[in-house]
Order: structure tokens, then C-alpha cells, then sequence
């Protein structure tokens, strides 16, 4: 490979932007997606994202530290202008429009380049430490990017160089991440996932991958499904509204076993099919999270728990997701211990520390993650549903923060009733306690 085999890669993406090549890549589809901009404009926007981060990485690899920042502002710069006129007018108007529709997220390309070259500007600088968790560099750059965006810039461009080399990002940051970074954010996820895919990274220090740059490639492997028309019927029932899943359908989709999970995931991942004008009523992803849960798809759980954050807690498919990942056991509780330790969702982490009070007995980070959560949440946003789960969990520890809980001044009487309630499942003899008793005797008459 060239010294300059960034500049050809540039080149590439450059007239990857252009009408004509939209216009060809459009010509090479199946005819049956060929007029669906819904499809076509978002995978061709990845197709350039992914090109504009290996344009990125082979400048950071292929040149000498301050010649490779020079390229990456060149890269840079061009990401911004990507859109072009020239040859427009060749394309039919429908491809004219979908060519519009693209040029839009191209605009998003500029952004996202500001968070890929400060990634791997902290790369080539080395300046970060392996020791650190890139998520909660992300977290704190959400906290202050209101005061000091460039020390939020240089905290996400840490994190994406922890994350080329082998550190994992949450995967939920582009919904959590604030307006201000997200288009960083985003762009660091897609293209390290792109290079992890192509066997690129994780990478090594930047002095030893120099001198083994360049590296072949590895082609992403496709997991080719075959389509299993018995599976597919299967999928149709669950389409028939709410009385639909029989105890004869649990038990004929049981038998395909893991064959019938990533069926299962599609329709849950699906949003519009949640919709009560959706077909079958909003109930196919209802039924889809409960059999997941009946399957123990361990590999749903972020899934699950991307339901319960996404979903009301009225909604039928929020009782359902914290149902199904009860159900997963012990295996889910990473993804939620991750949502509670990296998300600003108090309702949803309220709405999943039950399943952390019914999973996680006699794990240390689940005693942690409740606790941190007890003093994250107020009373309104269910705090007392955090006192449950602490006596859930089982863990004595949290009796001296429950007492303490009971003498707040802002608990009513339900609240309270959810706090003996765990206070009784730790083995207070609460009818006989008199502290409880005491407040208890306070709540109800201020409630006079």
C-alpha cells in the first residue's frame, strides 16, 4: 500500500458521493427495492460513513504523526462538502429525489467527522489510558458539553480511541448521547464497528501497527439465513392479535429452538410493528419478547432491555420485556447493570430494578447498581420500587439505607408500604420493630 493510500481512499469516497455513482448503485439492486428510499439511502450513507473512517484510519497509519493530522483535517474538510450538482440531471426524478434525501445525511458526515479525527488524533497522540472505561468518558462528556463542548470533544475522542483499541462502547449512546455530541458519538460506533467487522481493529499501539500497516483486510461475514418456510408460517401467527399465542404455538415454536431467535428478534426490533394500527394490533412484538424470554435468547437481552427503554411503563411490551428478562435469568444482568450504570432514563432503570433485585442475589455490582440507583431516583419516579429490589436482592447491607429511607419526610404511605415491605424480606420483624413502627405511626397520621 501506498504512502498516500489515503488520498485514493478519499478519492473513493469523493465519487462514491457523487449522482452517477448513486445512480449505479441504485441500477445494481434487485428491482423489488430499487424505488424504497426508506432501504437504499441509509445503507448507501453507511457505505460512505464506512469509507470516510477507512480514508481516516489509513492517513492515521500510513504517515508520519504530524503528516497524518494534516491528512485527517484534509479528510475532514471534505466530509463537510460532499454533495455534488454535477450529473444530477441524469438521474430520473424519483432517483433525483432519493439523491436528495441522501445528500441530508451526508451533511451528518461533516459532524461525524469531527468525532472520528479528534478519535484518532487521540490515537496517534496516545494520550489515553487503557484503564479507563470509554463510557463513562462519554457520560461526563454528556454532563458538561453545554459549558466546555471542546473538553466534551477531546472526552469522546478518548473514548474512541479506547474504543480502536478493543474497548467497548455501550451500544445505546446514540439514543442517551445529548444533541450536542451525539453526531460524534454515532459516527465513532458505526466506523469502529465497520473496522472490527473488517478484521481492522482492535488495533495495537500506534509505533507497532506502523509497521505492519497495511493490513489485509478480513471480509465481513454475512450469517446467511435460510428461510425456513415452517418458521415463517410460525412468525405469521403471532400477527392474529392477542389471543394468538396458543400453548400449540409456544410449544411448535420451541421446537425450532435458536433457529426461531433471530425471526423473533426482527419482529421486536421492528417499531412500527408496536403500533396498535401495526397488523395483528401491536401484538406480534408482544409475543415476540414473551417467547424470547421462554427461548432463554441470552442474546436478546439488550434487546429486551432497548424495549423496556423505549416503551411506557403502561405499555403491555414494557411488562413483557421485564417478564422475558426474569425469565433470561442471571445471563441479562450485564445488559441492565450497563443501562443502570450508563443511562440518564431513570424511569426505565425504576422499571428494570426489579429484575435486578430478582437476578442478581449475590452479585456485588447488582448491590451496587441498586444503590447507586436509590440515591440517583426521587420518590415520584419510584424510588420505593429501588427499596423492593433491595429486598429482593437479599442483602443486609441495605437495611441501615432502608431505615434511613423510612425517616425521609417525603415518603407517603405507599412508599412506606414498599419499604417495610423489603425491610420484612431482609428479616426485620417490622410488627415489632419500633423505629418502623414509629414512622409508620408518623406517615399515616400526616396522611390524616
Amino acid at each position: 500500500m501506498k504512502r498516500e493510500n489515503w488520498r485514493s481512499e478519499l478519492d473513493r469516497l469523493k465519487e462514491l458521493a457523487t449522482p452517477r455513482a448513486f445512480q449505479k448503485f441504485l441500477q445494481g439492486m434487485p428491482e423489488e427495492l430499487r424505488g424504497d428510499p426508506d432501504i437504499l439511502v441509509p445503507v448507501y450513507a453507511a457505505v460512505l460513513e464506512a469509507t470516510l473512517g477507512e480514508a481516516m484510519l489509513a492517513a492515521s497509519l500510513g504517515l508520519p504523526p504530524e503528516e497524518a493530522k494534516k491528512a485527517l483535517g484534509e479528510i475532514e474538510a471534505a466530509a463537510w462538502h460532499l454533495r455534488s450538482k454535477e450529473g444530477l440531471r441524469a438521474l430520473s426524478r424519483p432517483e433525483q429525489q432519493m439523491y436528495r434525501n441522501l445528500a441530508e445525511l451526508m451533511e451528518d458526515l461533516g459532524e461525524e467527522s469531527v468525532g472520528l479525527v479528534a478519535m484518532f488524533e487521540h490515537y496517534i497522540e496516545g494520550d489515553y489510558d487503557l484503564n479507563e472505561d470509554p463510557n463513562r468518558l462519554i457520560q461526563k462528556a454528556n454532563r458538561i458539553r453545554r459549558r466546555d463542548i471542546r473538553g466534551a470533544l477531546d472526552l469522546v475522542g478518548r473514548a474512541g480511541a479506547l474504543a480502536l483499541r478493543g474497548k467497548r462502547l455501550w451500544r445505546r449512546w446514540p439514543d442517551e448521547a445529548s444533541r450536542g455530541i451525539r453526531r460524534w458519538v454515532f459516527g465513532i460506533i458505526n466506523v469502529v464497528s465497520n473496522l472490527s467487522d473488517s478484521g481492522l481493529i482492535p488495533l495495537q499501539e500506534v509505533e507497532v501497527e506502523r509497521k505492519r500497516w497495511p493490513r489485509k483486510r478480513r471480509k465481513p461475514r454475512v450469517e446467511k439465513r435460510k428461510r425456513d418456510e415452517e418458521l415463517m408460517a410460525l412468525m405469521y401467527f403471532l400477527f392474529e392479535g392477542e389471543d394468538a399465542l396458543t400453548p400449540d404455538l409456544v410449544r411448535r415454536i420451541r421446537r425450532k429452538g435458536k433457529a426461531a431467535i433471530p425471526y423473533l428478534m426482527d419482529i421486536v426490533w421492528d417499531q412500527e410493528l408496536w403500533s396498535v394500527d401495526a397488523p395483528g394490533g401491536g401484538w406480534a412484538p408482544i409475543h415476540a419478547v414473551t417467547l424470547l424470554g421462554k427461548l432463554g435468547a441470552v442474546e436478546a437481552a439488550e434487546l429486551l432491555v432497548d424495549v423496556v427503554a423505549d416503551s411506557d411503563p403502561e405499555d403491555i411490551i414494557h411488562s413483557a420485556a421485564i417478564f422475558a428478562l426474569e425469565d433470561l435469568g442471571r445471563p441479562a444482568l450485564d445488559a441492565i447493570l450497563d443501562f443502570l450504570r450508563y443511562s440518564g432514563d431513570v424511569a426505565a432503570k425504576v422499571s428494570l430494578a426489579e429484575v435486578v433485585g430478582e437476578i442478581g442475589r449475590g452479585d456485588e455490582r447488582a448491590y451496587e447498581g441498586l444503590v447507586n440507583l436509590f440515591h440517583e431516583a426521587t420518590w415520584p419516579q419510584g424510588k420505593c420500587l429501588v427499596c423492593s429490589a433491595l429486598g429482593d436482592l437479599g442483602d443486609k447491607r441495605a437495611i441501615p439505607l432502608l431505615r434511613e429511607a423510612l425517616r425521609d419526610p417525603r415518603v407517603d404511605e405507599l412508599d412506606a408500604d414498599e419499604i417495610i415491605w423489603a425491610l420484612g424480606r431482609l428479616g426485620v420483624d417490622v410488627d415489632r420493630d419500633e423505629e418502623v413502627q414509629q414512622a409508620l405511626r408518623r406517615i399515616r397520621g400526616a396522611g390524616l
